[in-house]
């Protein structure tokens, strides 16, 4: 259940308007939306409110390497999701995506005066979040080459989707080794490609969409 307290990003839905559903690549987030429109928002409201879109980092882990699967291997990192998580309409699903929230304690809590919502520090607080989500829900054996921003991520088929705004980056391990910090992920862990083509229908919608609708899509495995 959501924490009717927090406060998180937001976006004006309009402001979205020309996003279309499906997964939207794009070198820089400043370039797809116009982040200094975000608001913090309490959490609690804005989960029902669909003229808002909850800005949610959405990190997809890979591995590319000549390991035992061959040179071409190139694993993906994918976890189910149990009741432990806190969104009870994803209960079950698997998912590939490394993420969460952009809460308002990113930006110095709720008894901060925080600073002005600019185009730069919008971004900078999306970058901020989905670091720390990585480093919470991961455990990584060896440094990332950092996070690359992918697109953004949109699906207006459930109400989950409707009320949130997928902004994506991959995360390449130059080692294909981790695990699952989250009691709410479970059998986390690298998998090749072609294990993904059958189980399609397990997975999240957002997931659904990366895993098969784009070629420019990080996580694409030729559906």
């Amino acid at each position: 259940m959501a924490d009717a307290d927090e406060h998180v990003l937001c976006i004006p839905a309009h402001i979205c308007a020309h996003i279309e559903d499906g997964f939207t690549p794009g070198e820089r987030m400043g370039a797809r939306l116009n982040p200094e429109a975000a608001r913090w928002l309490p959490r609690g409201e804005c989960e029902t409110d669909s003229s808002w879109q909850q800005l949610i980092p959405y990190c997809v882990l890979l591995h590319k390497g000549p390991i035992d699967f061959g040179s071409d291997w190139c694993g993906l990192f994918a976890y189910q999701r149990t009741k432990q998580q806190g969104e009870s309409r994803l209960h079950g699903k698997w998912s590939i995506g490394v993420g969460g929230h952009v809460s308002r304690d990113l930006d110095g809590g709720p008894g901060a005066q925080p600073a002005e919502l600019s185009a730069v520090r919008v971004q900078q607080l999306v970058l901020r979040a989905a670091v720390r989500e990585v480093h919470e829900e991961v455990e990584l054996f060896s440094q990332p080459h950092g996070l690359q921003f992918r697109g953004l991520l949109r699906d207006r088929r459930d109400p989950v989707g409707e009320v949130h705004l997928g902004v994506v980056y991959s995360v390449q391990l130059p080692e294909p080794y981790l695990a699952s910090r989250e009691p709410s992920a479970a059998f986390g862990g690298l998998r090749p490609r072609g294990w993904f083509q059958s189980r399609i229908s397990e997975f999240e919608n957002w997931s659904q969409i990366l895993l098969g609708d784009s070629h420019e899509s990080p996580a694409y495995v030729g559906m």
